[in-house]
């Protein structure tokens, strides 16, 4: 007697569906694979100078705080490729960066030092000196804001030392009231701070009326 086809046909249906779930079993995208990265973060307030204090947020609500060279080491876990941000707070005095810090996780040699990246916290506030130099102006009380902050000495030289923040503007000015002779009169000159220490120089050439030349007394006419 034949076998019929037709009750052979769904056992070979139920073969064929199995190799195809062992086919795509075997194409299942394996485990991710985590690793130990060493890195650094430099922070400092200007190029060349370490700021310690800063704290250093990161993944797993981990943190830590630079120290005294401005450093912050770290060993991570991640995978190869793999982007971690870092939030950096600076000290109170500092203003602190508005985008986090991105890391690209790199496999390095074995003999490489771990990838340094920087961090800078810039000061909120900058000292800026302002070098008045007053020829003939001996004396004179060198003004902001109506307040004297300083007073020309014999030479006429004087120092204005202001801690102002970045872009702020600042006007002096020169009073000549106890030397009504001197011209101009009442020098003013407008400054503006930049985003790091400063020496700025108010420079202003007094000049003195010539004496007029004495003429001798005259005499009796004689006819």
């Amino acid at each position: 007697m034949t076998a019929d086809p037709r009750v052979r046909r769904p056992a070979s249906r139920a073969g064929w569906l199995g190799a195809l779930l062992l086919a795509l079993a075997g194409c299942a995208a394996p485990e991710p694979v985590f690793e130990s990265y060493e890195l650094s973060i430099r922070i400092e307030s200007d190029p060349g100078r370490p700021l310690s204090g800063a704290t250093v947020l990161g993944p797993a609500q981990f943190r830590t705080v630079s120290d005294a060279a401005g450093l912050v080491r770290l060993r991570v876990s991640g995978q190869q490729g793999q982007h971690l941000r870092f939030q950096v707070r600076c000290p109170d005095g500092h203003r602190s960066p508005e985008q986090p810090l991105d890391v690209l996780l790199t496999r390095l040699a074995a003999d490489a030092p771990p990838p340094e990246y920087g961090v800078r916290c810039a000061p909120e506030l900058r000292s800026v000196v302002i070098a008045v130099r007053a020829q003939h102006g001996a004396g004179l009380p060198v003004k902001h804001l109506g307040r004297e902050v300083a007073l020309t000495d014999r030479s006429g030289a004087a120092h204005v030392v202001m801690q102002l923040a970045p872009h702020e503007p600042i006007e002096l000015s020169i009073d000549t009231s106890s030397q009504p002779r001197l011209a101009p009169k009442n020098p003013t000159q407008r400054f503006e701070a930049v985003d790091t220490d400063a020496v700025l120089l108010f420079d202003v050439p007094f000049v003195l009326p010539k004496p007029r030349p004495k003429v001798a007394p005259r005499g009796p006419t004689r006819i």
